[in-house]
């Protein structure tokens, strides 16, 4: 199975580590706590525990980084700002929009090739945390697709939350606390 269920262990632990910090806390995770569908199953109580520790601790925790949704978004959740960093390399589509993007010699030795949307060249991004000012900066990469983007393989715009899916990580400029 695939998991995405956070333990009672890993959660006690997570409350006990943030409860004793002295320094502000960055959270980096796989699957993401603000989003319902592929997200941790249990994303609630995560939150509670991080909203707990911020109300705590005004600002304790300053942001969390995920990346499973290959998506590139911000949102802030009770005063904790979520970033989905996007993948480096593709954009899942599914079985539904395969495709070929690269041809049939490198589909043979990469058969899960087809259900992306590549990017051209790698995406990376650069995170500055500015305590004395109380700004997070995301200085992020563009890139394009390789092949045709989801929209000309017929996704819908709506359904896949168009705003969300693009060769690139924005720049972001994030107030703290």
């Amino acid at each position: 199975p695939y998991y995405r269920y956070v333990g009672q262990e890993q959660a006690e632990w997570l409350a006990r580590d943030l409860e004793a910090a002295r320094l502000p806390a960055v959270l980096f995770t796989h699957q993401p706590l603000d989003h319902e569908t592929g997200g941790v199953e249990n994303h609630a109580a995560i939150r509670a525990i991080l909203e707990r520790a911020n109300q705590a601790s005004p600002g304790r925790l300053l942001a969390c980084f995920t990346g499973h949704l290959h998506r590139d978004y911000a949102r802030t959740i009770a005063g904790i700002h979520y970033l989905q960093v996007n993948s480096a390399a593709y954009f899942w589509i599914g079985s539904k929009f395969a495709h070929s993007s690269y041809g049939a010699e490198v589909e043979k030795d990469h058969p899960a090739i087809r259900h992306t949307v590549p990017y051209r060249e790698p995406l990376w991004a650069a995170v500055t945390v500015d305590l004395a000012r109380g700004v997070l900066t995301l200085q992020g990469r563009s890139s394009q697709f390789v092949g045709p983007s989801p929209w000309e393989l017929g996704a819908d715009r709506q359904e896949f939350d168009a705003p969300t899916v693009a060769a690139s990580i924005s720049d972001r400029r994030l107030r703290l606390g």
